[in-house]
């Protein structure tokens, strides 16, 4: 998921921009604290749908929480839809589990990725927020995804780790546990 655009072009990632995911990476893993002790049942790959905030489908996705407290997200909108998002690389990032008032279990985490617009602009974070709940005993997954966009002009002064940048969308989103049967 990454900032609206109908420009068209290409933009590639460059061996400084690939260290920089992998450190962004660790430095969010620093602060996981989820494992599957404390959060039990949770770890494995969901299928999703995301939903706009009409309701409207927006894309499927893969989203995996490692039982480290790494986050994983690949999104069938990835590779751009003309004249309408750009681009983007996989979503990194980590998650925790949190209390419920109900007694459920509960998933907060934050994922960052590149926008890469298709007109030769800088490439630039993208940030998304997720909370979600999931039901152990089915496998089912449900929460909103919020996503914040970095301008293409601050991608050095970014601070994707302790802030979200301009808030583009919010997106419902549904998903079921992978398993093997």
């Amino acid at each position: 998921m990454t900032e609206k655009t109908g420009n068209s072009g290409r933009a590639a990632l460059t061996a400084p921009m690939a260290l920089g995911v992998v450190c962004l990476g660790l430095m969010l893993h620093q602060g996981a604290v989820a494992d599957e002790t404390s959060c039990p049942g949770v770890a494995g790959t969901y299928v999703t749908t995301y939903t706009d905030r009409e309701g409207v489908f927006s894309s499927r996705g893969l989203v995996t929480f490692l039982s480290d407290g790494v986050l994983l997200v690949s999104d069938s909108a990835q590779g751009g839809v003309p004249g309408v998002w750009d681009p983007f690389s996989t979503e990194q990032g980590a998650w925790r589990c949190e209390a419920t008032k109900d007694g459920g279990t509960g998933i907060r985490a934050v994922a960052l990725n590149f926008v890469l617009p298709r007109d030769g602009r800088s490439p630039s974070f993208s940030r998304v927020d997720y909370q979600a709940m999931v039901d152990t005993a089915n496998g089912k997954l449900t929460g909103n995804a919020t996503l914040s966009f970095y301008g293409s002009k601050d991608l050095e002064g970014a601070d994707p780790i302790n802030k979200p940048g301009r808030l583009i969308d919010e997106f419902a989103l549904d998903g079921q546990l992978l398993k093997v049967n």
